[in-house]
């Protein structure tokens, strides 16, 4: 099975867009999301601004896929 769980890391914004991505790639049949978390914020700097979102997906095109 090709399926991955993948840590993102960036600000709310970039996370949000990076989970928008994936729901689009998962429309196209290419993908399939299997889970998001919410965002979590880093935790170890007062200030920042970063934090992690956690996605599982299963990858929907084969090997063959890859040749184009």
């Amino acid at each position: 099975m090709n399926q991955i769980e993948m840590r993102l890391r960036g600000t709310k914004t970039e996370l949000e867009l990076w989970v928008w991505f994936l729901r689009e790639m998962e429309k196209k049949g290419l993908v399939t999301l299997l889970s998001a978390s919410d965002f979590h914020p880093d935790t170890r700097e007062a200030f920042s601004r970063q934090g992690r979102v956690y996605v599982k997906l299963r990858l929907d095109i084969g090997a063959s896929g890859m040749d184009k």
